[in-house]
């Protein structure tokens, strides 16, 4: 079942709801004696097509310059509907990494009771200012891939070094695309035959999702604890529920972005029901843990979402299940032994991204554009 809130708290009257049976069967989740075989179809897939194959014929990337202030760049960000855009530094004619809500979370935790600091910050420092100023480790060069490495590799490569979203390259230099887990999904879904087994299984069956100490709050929570939780557990998202534990909403990592965008308010005592109404208001997907994983792979990648609440017969929530999720059941298909080595190998090998002075001159121009 997938609907919105209106539909899971009428669910007797939608006769097209998913008439499922919780299974408690402690058998669950089942093993399998080979994941690679288990896997095979989605391999192959990945291990036949290149990035080149996944590219869009037309699409945009944003590039912002370092000198950006930070800001006008989330403000750009929120406009334009993208959670993330890639860095670059004129000083060194080089991309150098990319802008993500995580520097803005940095950011708000780090001053949460100073926001006349907050707010200097973000009106007047520029991107790099702030970079200079976290903490945070970062690469020393941007992490990336070419076209025509497969997308097995660039998702290896993705999972290896424990980042979302990869910058695709041309060997002159020049930004091409970046692969996301979202991407890629959609392209398994549109050329993946669904006739293998592992498609039939539930998600339970296959012990995908995660369904213990899950995260949920009211719509009287402040903002500064979900921003908490989003830094220390490492989540992406955060239902809210109602007094009766339904679910009726979902707060993101990305809605923060909202608050800062046209508000300005930088105060994190807003309640989650305030910092909602700043959102553009979209449907709660939901999903049971006896639907299929064909179900939930087709679902996550129409609605290009990155989670699925799970919920009980109640509608109460159990678990989520994310996309990362699904990446990470994949690379149980992955030998390990010598393909790590291999792993490595490549992922040193794409890290040292140079351009020549013409494309740096033109990549300059439209950093300060602020879209390529």
């Amino acid at each position: 079942m997938f609907a919105d809130p209106n539909q899971i708290l009428n669910r007797q009257a939608n006769p097209n709801a998913f008439d499922h049976h919780k299974l408690k069967s402690p058998r669950y989740p089942l093993h399998f004696d080979d994941y690679s075989e288990l896997l095979s179809s989605v391999v192959s897939l990945f291990k036949k097509q290149t990035n080149y194959d996944c590219m869009p014929t037309s699409s945009k990337v944003m590039v912002f310059d370092m000198d950006l202030p930070i800001r006008e760049a989330f403000s750009i960000a929120a406009r334009n509907d993208i959670v993330f855009a890639t860095l670059w530094d004129s000083t060194k004619s080089q991309l150098v990494g990319m802008l993500t809500v995580t520097d803005l979370i940095d950011l708000l935790i780090h001053f949460h009771d100073q926001t006349n600091v907050i707010q200097e910050i973000i009106t007047h420092k520029r991107i790099r200012e702030w970079r200079e100023m976290q903490n945070r480790t970062r690469p020393t060069f941007l992490v990336a891939t070419t076209p025509s490495d497969t997308l097995w590799e660039a998702i290896e490569l993705m999972q290896f070094k424990k980042i979302h979203r990869l910058p695709v390259i041309s060997s002159k230099g020049a930004l091409l695309h970046i692969i996301t887990h979202s991407h890629l999904l959609a392209h398994l879904v549109q050329n993946v035959s669904f006739d293998a087994p592992v498609f039939r299984y539930s998600i339970e069956e296959l012990g995908l999702g995660t369904y213990s100490n899950i995260v949920t709050m009211t719509r009287d929570t402040k903002v500064y604890e979900a921003v908490c939780v989003f830094a220390k557990r490492k989540v992406s998202a955060i239902p809210i529920v109602d007094n009766d534990g339904i679910v009726i909403d979902v707060f993101s990592r990305y809605d923060i972005v909202y608050i800062v965008r046209d508000h300005g308010d930088y105060h994190l005592d807003l309640t989650l029901a305030e910092a909602l109404k700043m959102k553009p208001k979209i449907p709660v997907f939901t999903c049971t843990k006896t639907e299929s994983f064909e179900k939930v792979l087709r679902h996550l990648a129409s609605t290009r979402i990155h989670r699925l609440v799970c919920i009980d017969d109640d509608s109460k929530v159990v678990g989520i299940v994310s996309i990362s999720d699904i990446f990470n059941f994949f690379m149980k298909a992955k030998v390990v032994g010598n393909d790590d080595e291999a792993m490595m190998s490549r992922s040193n090998s794409h890290t040292d991204v140079m351009f020549d002075d013409t494309l740096s001159e033109d990549l300059n121009l439209m950093a300060d554009d602020n879209m390529f």
